[in-house]
């Protein structure tokens, strides 16, 4: 059971623990509670820690753990006001203490200072210290944009491979005798459609070489086919459809992935900082407003730790990426035998232990016992062991993959926040 709100020091500060347990245990069953975490993004990583046969009290406490540990509150509150808008509403007095006042978060400090800088520049003098760095901070704000659209187009095949990819090819079993399945799949095709479109509107408002997106094209096309298979109940349609998606997911993902990280990296840290540094030092000499001064400094400080964190991330998400990429070819061959997972294993191993072995939290843990777990299958050559003892290893990497994958993306989010008032700085000195 997590602590109560009085004895814990850490991210649930602000929020009233039992009223939230509570919250959770009236508005949902066992199954319903499974099926809500499972369809919200960031709570779907908890499905893993589910185990059969646990009681509502138990689910709501593991909840309330991983919403601490990761600081995902608002995300859990959000969800369940979307789902159970009369009882969240009745509750919602309850669920937060109203003597706390919430720090700023670092986007909003990030932009804080930036606006602070602006003011600032009416003096001459910031505004000449402030021009010598003008080549960094356009590579930043333009950096930053760029950042924003790549997360955007690998969020949109996330949730293709989630959501549409893996039930498609489930319901494609009973296609087109099943009723339940037809039905199903004529569901997802509406938000096939719905992905296709905001690929298609990105692709044409963004700045991206017309060679890079020419595979929406072909998700248009397979959407087509999706459409034409539940019409004429054509089992060849469907499979042109599923042949499509799969040729898009198992390529597109990785370059979008390679596409961010260069962005990304190519904020040029060392000179932002260095420019934000400097910038600072010269404000020491000036008569200014101390109050602005310490805003702009202390966003500054905000957006050197922001960077700081992206670097880490990206590196991560690269890392667990390539992983994932692995798992999927070897995955598609276990239905045959499991001579490729023994030949890759050594490898495979070798490349995510230093992923998780170092670090101490739960779910690190976890992974450590599924990696010997396997281990021990692949030792005894028990071939249904081998094959569910990967099964756990592979949503096991799969959900550390997508954790870092939306922490990735609230970091390129308030980056994407501080893109107007470092828009505001440029326009001022260009």
């Amino acid at each position: 059971m997590v602590e109560s709100p009085g004895c814990t020091p850490t991210g649930h500060i602000g929020y009233n623990l039992a009223a939230i347990h509570k919250l959770i245990c009236d508005a949902f069953s066992v199954e319903e509670l499974h099926r809500f975490c499972f369809l919200h993004e960031p709570l779907r990583p908890i499905c893993d820690e589910f185990s059969p046969n646990q009681g509502l009290n138990e689910m709501a406490d593991k909840i309330l753990a991983y919403c601490d540990t990761r600081l995902a509150w608002e995300d859990l509150l959000a969800a369940i006001a979307q789902e159970r808008t009369r009882l969240y509403k009745r509750m919602e007095p309850t669920l937060r203490d109203p003597a706390y006042v919430s720090p700023l978060a670092p986007a909003e400090q990030i932009g804080q200072g930036l606006r602070a800088l602006t003011d600032l520049m009416q003096t001459s003098a910031v505004r000449t210290a402030v021009v010598t760095f003008r080549t960094d901070f356009r590579a930043a704000r333009d950096q930053v944009r760029l950042l924003s659209n790549y997360k955007y187009l690998h969020d949109r095949l996330h949730e293709l491979q989630f959501h549409c990819f893996t039930p498609i090819l489930q319901a494609a079993t009973c296609f087109p005798d099943d009723d339940l399945a037809v039905e199903n799949l004529e569901y997802y095709e509406l938000t096939f459609q719905r992905i296709v479109d905001d690929l298609a509107d990105v692709a044409s408002s963004a700045t991206f070489a017309c060679t890079e997106m020419v595979w929406v094209e072909d998700l248009a096309t397979a959407r087509q086919a999706l459409r034409a298979a539940l019409q004429d109940l054509d089992n060849r349609q469907l499979k042109h459809a599923i042949w499509l998606l799969n040729r898009v997911l198992a390529i597109q993902p990785s370059l979008i992935n390679t596409r961010l990280n260069a962005a990304a990296r190519a904020i040029r840290l060392p000179d932002l900082v260095e420019a934000i540094t400097c910038v600072c030092e010269n404000l020491f000499d000036l008569d200014l407003d101390a109050a602005k001064v310490g805003q702009f400094q202390s966003g500054m400080q905000a957006l050197t730790q922001l960077l700081h964190r992206l670097s880490g991330l990206v590196d991560e998400h690269d890392a667990w990426q390539v992983v994932d990429l692995e798992m999927r070819r070897i995955e598609a061959t276990m239905g045959q035998d499991c001579e490729e997972l023994e030949m890759s294993w050594p490898a495979l191993k070798a490349r995510t232990e230093p992923l998780y072995n170092s670090n101490s939290a739960d779910w690190a843990g976890s992974f450590r016992k599924d990696a010997s777990d396997l281990d021990a299958a692949l030792q005894v050559a028990n071939p249904a062991r081998v094959k569910r003892s990967f099964r756990c290893y592979r949503r096991r990497a799969g959900s550390r993959f997508h954790q870092v994958d939306l922490e990735l993306k609230r970091l390129c989010e308030e980056l994407n926040q501080v893109g107007e008032p470092l828009d505001a700085v440029m326009r001022m000195i260009e």
